[in-house]
């Protein structure tokens, strides 16, 4: 059975795709959470919040071609109403 609330890291990840904007992709989001929190966090903990939030409606994502490479890139936060 899924969790039906958010946990820390999940809040934690929301807030710095806030911060960033436009430039809200992985590496950036776990760049921005090492500086706020003092800690190391694997990019693949990243990469897990953000799938588990797309369903739950609260994330809209998107792609952009940068460098050649398919990114995916978090275009923003979907009002709860």
């Amino acid at each position: 059975m899924p969790k039906e609330t958010l946990g820390e890291f999940e809040h934690q990840v929301l807030l710095a795709i806030l911060r960033l904007g436009g430039e809200a992709y992985s590496v950036p989001i776990v760049v921005e959470l090492e500086q706020r929190t003092g800690r190391e966090v694997a990019q693949a903990a990243v990469f897990i919040v953000l799938r588990r939030l797309i369903p739950l409606l609260l994330l809209i994502a998107g792609t952009s071609a940068g460098a050649g490479n398919l990114l995916w890139q978090w275009r923003g936060l979907k009002p709860l109403m």
